[in-house]
């Protein structure tokens, strides 16, 4: 049995939140421990997934227009109570929450699988900001002991813009 966590900023309409859902509860099937590290409840729909459990803190501010910095926060805090055995971030957009929580837990860190979920070619960020993303792409192959990517055809192109460690990336079909 492993013990998961998965972070969601909300249940905002998101193909990457529905993904990380459906497979928390088919990893709970089959006897590992999920838990949703849950950014806000916004808008309500923890009682939809009665067999997950989530951990959320309260905020007394909205937390949406700064949401991926109070996902780093909280996730940082469940992760040291809690001790999961793997965290899966469930889209690009959680990179950038697990490198940060790989920064703040160095070694205790458990290890981070992120399935990468969107293009990776960013032809509409100039010349400058592409530099800077394709740097960025860099630093998660680094940060991640597992990248997973929905489609065989995208192996190449994570092979050569995250430069992963061998072994790191697998295809897996939705």
């Amino acid at each position: 049995m492993l013990r998961i966590m998965i972070p969601i900023h909300s249940f905002a309409p998101g193909g990457v939140e529905r993904v990380a859902l459906r497979l928390a509860g088919e990893w709970r099937k089959a006897g590992h421990e999920v838990t949703i590290a849950l950014g806000r409840d916004d808008p309500p729909g923890v009682h939809r997934f009665p067999d997950l459990r989530f951990l959320m803190t309260p905020s007394r501010v909205p937390t949406a227009r700064w949401e991926t910095i109070w996902m780093i926060l909280c996730l940082w805090r469940f992760a040291r109570a809690e001790r999961p055995d793997a965290i899966f971030c469930p889209g690009n957009s959680y990179a950038v929450v697990g490198a940060a929580l790989r920064l703040l837990l160095g070694r205790r860190c458990p290890p981070l699988i992120m399935k990468i979920s969107n293009e990776l070619d960013r032809a509409d960020m100039g010349r400058v900001g592409g530099a800077f993303y394709r740097f960025w792409l860099r630093v998660q192959g680094c940060c991640f002991g597992r990248l997973i990517v929905p489609d065989d055809a995208l192996v190449g192109p994570v092979e050569r813009l995250l430069q992963p460690a061998p072994g790191v990336l697998a295809a897996i079909p939705n």
